[in-house]
């Protein structure tokens, strides 16, 4: 009976300790800003960022990366940089080098320009920008911002979460860069700007999944 009641305590007392200090050991969400201290175009580049750090989430941190005013570079090489949440003013602009995939967990924010820009025909060195939340484009004050699908092939909008949405705000675009680009849509899109999928000279297109 007294051995009952000591286990009975103690997984008591262990569910409890999960409980709170696994509560307290959840990621903390940091802000951080493009201060241009670097060589002022590399994502990678800690001392472009406040508090010298690069936006790549860890166990311990979930970053916000804020860019104003700034043209920036993510990847060189193939990976995946991972963050909670992105916001470009109008006056920046983004672009996802080939190989590279930037994931966006939280509601973010483009009033300026996003490029995934493929550089091969390979289909395993595209661009990829995946969303597990909602991106906003623009919005309905004619505030800018677009999307381009930039050079050559496979460059993919694809979203992976149960509320992924990308929404175009009016007079907002999804594009191509130039004939025979070619990008792939693969997440819920709330258009209320304009998809741009074909030119008249042909040779632009965009799927949709």
């Amino acid at each position: 009976m007294f051995n009952s009641r000591v286990k009975s305590l103690f997984f008591l007392f262990a569910v409890t300790f999960m409980v709170v200090f696994g509560s307290l050991a959840q990621a903390a969400v940091v802000d951080l800003y493009w201060d241009n201290g670097g060589d002022g175009v590399s994502w990678s580049d800690g001392l472009n960022w406040t508090g010298d750090v690069v936006p790549q989430n860890t166990a311990t941190d979930q970053y916000n990366a804020n860019i104003n005013g700034y043209s920036v570079i993510v990847g060189s090489g193939s990976g995946t940089c991972e963050i909670n949440a992105l916001s470009l003013d109008a006056a920046s602009s983004l672009t996802i080098n080939s190989g590279y995939n930037l994931v966006l967990n939280a509601d973010s924010l483009n009033y300026g320009l996003i490029t995934l820009n493929d550089a091969s025909s390979s289909t395993y060195n595209y661009s990829q920008l995946t969303i597990k939340g909602t991106v906003q484009v623009g919005n309905s004050s004619a505030v800018a911002g677009a999307i381009e699908f930039g050079n050559v092939y496979h460059n993919q909008i694809r979203g992976d979460g149960t509320d992924d949405l990308l929404i175009l705000g009016a007079n907002q675009t999804v594009r191509t860069s130039a004939a025979g680009t070619k990008g792939t849509i693969s997440v819920d899109v709330a258009n209320h700007g304009l998809i741009h999928a074909m030119h008249s000279g042909g040779g632009y297109y965009a799927e949709f999944h």
